[in-house]
């Protein structure tokens, strides 16, 4: 009996040992560099990245062309300042190895090819401007080092060091996809300090949302960010117009983007566009666009809305290969046509919508639409009829 109770107590005990294990954590270091310099006699822009011991990233011949910078693919562990890469062209066979010593600022090393007889030396400068610390993630897990897609960790808490020293750590849950996420330094508010920001998931989107924190010169320690500026998702940061802006996603056929400034210490909005049909009829052929807004010099511009030239002719750039034929999302389809300014910019002339014609169908009263087509240099009007399911029983605008 007294076995049987003794047995029992020491099961007591240990289980929340083990529940305790299952919930230990780990540190791992992270960072991200950019390279310039020669591997044998050519000049080369090398890219690579730390998560944990594993090292990867890609180099390219310059001058480099956007084309081909990710051609030449590096992969391997790092065991302190010592990297061993292997190279692959895309998803070809080893195309040679790598070993780099690395210290602050550079890099040096060999580069062999796969039969090992070739030697080449390599001697690279750091192009990026380290981050003020270094940086260490906390975690459930360690990162999954094989090339399949796995389920990664969930990031806990950054951890800034110093020489060394701790000194802050922020908290997070931040889980990526097939990776994990890392951190980010940008100067989010254009104080001249750098922020410090992580994404927290990525959903079926553009809509990212973010941790982020501000630097408080004041205490030198990293603060959360003001509400206003983690409401925006995926947010980007302007620092020639001191904007910041996001491109967003309502559904499938629904994308905008908001511009915001920053005053006393909080976001405002300044500036919002959503997508929308733009009408064209070339012939007898009705094509249908679909027109995002783009984020230009500043401000919410539309690269592909119908334009004035200066004949007053209004014509609409590229072409319609892209458009489809046939109505769609008549609510909001419309004609908006801008014109060049003296300076470049483009300013809003004219904005014509869809209206409603009362007209018989069938021998039915019904409202049809009359949809303002880009037609021939000129906005003309035309209502469609000749399709019973385009039209209402009620009026869709009543006054």
């Amino acid at each position: 009996m007294f076995r049987a109770c003794l047995s029992a107590f020491f099961l007591c005990c240990l289980l929340p040992a083990a529940a305790l294990a299952q919930n230990e954590k780990v540190e791992f270091p992270i960072w991200s560099r950019t390279y310039a310099g020669t591997l044998g006699k050519k000049t080369v822009e090398v890219q690579l990245e730390r998560i944990a011991d594993t090292i990867s990233g890609s180099y390219c011949y310059a001058p480099c062309k956007d084309e081909t910078r990710y051609t030449l693919q590096l992969k391997g562990t790092v065991t302190g300042q010592v990297a061993q890469l292997s190279e692959t062209i895309g998803v070809a066979a080893k195309s040679g190895a790598w070993t780099l010593f690395l210290t602050d600022g550079s890099a040096k090393g060999a580069w062999k090819s796969p039969d090992a007889k070739r030697v080449l030396p390599m001697v690279l400068n750091e192009t990026s401007t380290p981050p003020p610390y270094d940086i260490r993630l906390v975690a459930d897990t360690l990162p999954d080092t094989d090339n399949s897609c796995p389920t990664p960790p969930v990031v806990h808490e950054i951890r800034l060091y110093r020489k060394g020293k701790l000194v802050q750590a922020l908290p997070t849950e931040s889980q990526g996809t097939c990776s994990i996420f890392t951190p980010r330094f940008v100067d989010m508010n254009f104080d001249g300090h750098l922020d410090l920001m992580i994404a927290q998931t990525l959903p079926a989107g553009p809509n990212i949302p973010y941790d982020m924190w501000l630097f408080d010169p004041a205490t030198q320690t990293f603060v959360a960010a003001p509400a206003s500026l983690l409401d925006v998702t995926s947010p980007e940061f302007d620092a020639e117009h001191h904007k910041v802006w996001n491109f967003w996603r309502g559904s499938c056929c629904d994308h905008g983007i908001d511009v915001f400034t920053w005053k006393n210490g909080n976001l405002e909005p300044d500036g919002s566009g959503e997508s929308y049909v733009m009408p064209v009829r070339v012939g007898t052929t009705d094509y249908y666009c679909y027109v995002t807004p783009a984020y230009v010099d500043g401000r919410v511009g539309y690269p592909d809305a119908a334009i004035k030239d200066a004949s007053g002719k209004v014509v609409v750039p590229g072409d319609l290969k892209g458009c489809d034929v046939g109505p769609y999302m008549l609510e909001r389809t419309r004609v908006d046509v801008w014109q060049k300014k003296a300076d470049g910019t483009l300013v809003l002339t004219d904005t014509q919508g869809v209206t409603w014609q009362k007209t018989q169908v069938n021998g039915a009263t019904r409202y049809c639409p009359v949809v303002p087509f880009v037609n021939n240099g000129q906005i003309v009007p035309a209502a469609l009829t000749s399709d019973p399911d385009l039209c209402s029983e009620d009026d869709p605008n009543p006054t």
